[in-house]
């Protein structure tokens, strides 16, 4: 090669490809690749949100960038970012419900007239439990946004088309939260209403406690819960559930009677799906899950049904989450420990499989690539305090696995390797199977230069990673093409992210590469649907 022309032909990866470099960008580690559109960086932000640091970033700084990002977009299409927002948040796609609450807020205070008139009007949307009405006025205080008509309305609408029943339980399961109370929220809205309807009532006695009283006799939600402040003992708030015939939410009962497995074994029948989820270390801890109880029974039903799982908006990470928490028999925080029913494990294993969109198999050929590298595994970056990314890639990659007969899950950092995940891996071995692999830096490319070697023929092409590449003696793209080159394949590549940043590996000129957001639960149907257009 000439002395002159070698420096044009395979860059590395710490430099960006000539006559490109308008288009690159230097990602946190150092490497050039190439901006995410805006429109992709605020998709990652409403599915995985910015609660967790990265390797390279604080929660703090992702956060203010997915802001500005997410105001560009507001400014650029108000209206689409709203009805993206509502999307994502009414189809359960993102892993919390908090970054499209925040999101909204912001289309309310930083969108054109259209904007804020269209975001207001979504409020009840997006804003289900009276916890969320709380995160999106404590929202709106955080950016600076006063209380208007306009917010005035869309708080008070959000109590008033509440129907009673419904107003009455969110009221009292839900009294405070982020420093808010309904008595907050209602003093600085001003709903109207008559002050002598049932409603009126609901109101007075939100404003004020003492007036409950009033209602008990009028509403089985309102007895129930005074009845459950009143119990003197366990067994007497135990019997008070049973009796009620309701489904009655643990934030009724006295917390020094939540520890006792009579009041557990009441509340179980009628507990919602997240609920359920939430708390089946706790349960197991008050000893009503033993093996082929009945209560067992319950539960491994419920976490099977896969319309039950679809009506609840259970999203994939929820039960990931709740499967390896679970299964290591303690708590994230604190010294809470149980007894692991292995019935419940097998069932959250299911439950994962089955909380994800529908998945027709395609008869592809698919080669998965989980980044495995030290920031994939970094302690802090655990998502929800447990999970660390490089688990959560594998059990996204493993979803595939299942589907596909034709599919092969890799791992790599600066090379590439087997890790023996295969389709009939349980959820649990698949994450093991991550852990304590890391080794060196981060090259994205490395997979596909193995596929070249080993002469492997694939369909789709996938890489489940932060994006951080760095370490490679060549871009990822290049490779990419010389690869369709040498196996003469129009093989299709995804980039799946699973940090907010604000790059992708993934070359948006290429019409056979796409960008995804790791935690979407729609991710696997995408991905299929992608590969066979």
């Amino acid at each position: 090669m000439n002395k002159y022309s070698q420096h044009f032909s395979q860059p590395h990866q710490r430099e960006p490809v000539f006559g490109r470099e308008s288009e690159m960008i230097q990602n946190n580690a150092g490497g050039y690749v190439f901006k995410a559109d805006k429109w992709t960086r605020f998709d990652r932000f409403l599915i995985l949100g910015t609660e967790a640091n990265t390797f390279y970033e604080s929660s703090k700084k992702l956060t203010l960038d997915n802001a500005k990002n997410a105001i560009e977009c507001i400014k650029e299409d108000g209206f689409r970012a709203v009805i993206r927002i509502v999307e994502v948040s009414d189809q359960g796609l993102g892993i919390k419900n908090d970054p499209a609450i925040f999101a909204l807020a912001l289309a309310t205070h930083f969108g054109n007239q259209l904007t804020k008139s269209t975001a207001f009007g979504a409020v009840n949307r997006v804003c289900r439990t009276g916890t969320h009405i709380f995160q999106f006025a404590e929202a709106r205080q955080a950016i600076g946004g006063g209380w208007g008509r306009s917010m005035r309305t869309a708080i008070g609408d959000w109590y008033i088309q509440k129907p009673v029943p419904s107003l009455i339980f969110q009221a009292l399961k839900y009294r405070q939260r982020e420093g808010w109370t309904h008595r907050d929220l209602l003093r600085l809205s001003h709903p109207k209403t008559n002050p002598k309807s049932s409603q009126g009532y609901v109101f007075d006695a939100i404003c004020r406690f003492d007036k409950w009283a009033f209602l008990e006799s009028q509403s089985l939600t309102v007895e129930t819960f005074l009845k459950l402040q009143r119990a003197e003992n366990a067994q007497e708030a135990a019997k008070i559930i049973t009796n009620s015939g309701m489904s009655v939410p643990r934030e009724f009962v006295l917390t020094e009677h939540l520890t006792d497995p009579h009041v557990w074994a009441a509340l179980l029948p009628g507990m919602p799906m997240t609920a359920m989820i939430r708390n089946l270390g706790n349960m197991s801890k008050a000893g009503i899950l033993q093996p082929l109880s009945s209560n067992t029974t319950h539960v491994v039903d419920q976490l099977t049904d896969e319309i039950e799982l679809k009506a609840a908006r259970i999203h994939p990470f929820s039960v990931l989450v709740a499967a390896k928490v679970y299964g290591a028999g303690k708590g994230v925080r604190g010294g809470n420990t149980w007894n692991v029913n292995p019935q419940i494990v097998a069932a959250l294993e299911e439950a994962f499989e089955k909380s994800f969109t529908n998945v027709i198999p395609t008869g592809k050929r698919y080669l998965l690539g989980v980044d495995i590298s030290g920031s994939m595994s970094f302690e802090s970056s655990k998502l929800n305090g447990c999970i660390y990314p490089a688990e959560a890639a594998a059990a996204m990659a493993l979803i595939t696995a299942r589907v596909e007969k034709q599919a092969f899950i890799g791992g790599f950092s600066t090379r590439f390797i087997d890790l023996g995940i295969s389709s009939r891996d349980t959820l649990r071995h698949a994450l093991a199977k991550t852990m304590n692999k890391a080794f060196g830096g981060t090259d994205t490319s490395v997979m596909i230069n193995w596929a070249i070697e080993n002469k492997v023929d694939a369909d789709g092409i996938f890489i489940y990673s932060d994006g951080e590449t760095w370490a490679g003696g060549s871009h990822t793209f290049q490779v990419l093409e010389k690869y369709r080159k040498a196996r003469g394949i129009p093989a299709k590549f995804g980039a799946v992210n699973f940090t907010a940043t604000r790059t992708s590996i993934a070359d948006s000129k290429d019409p056979l590469s796409m960008d995804f957001v790791g935690l979407s639960a729609d991710l696997p149907a995408a991905i299929n649907a992608f590969v066979t257009e």
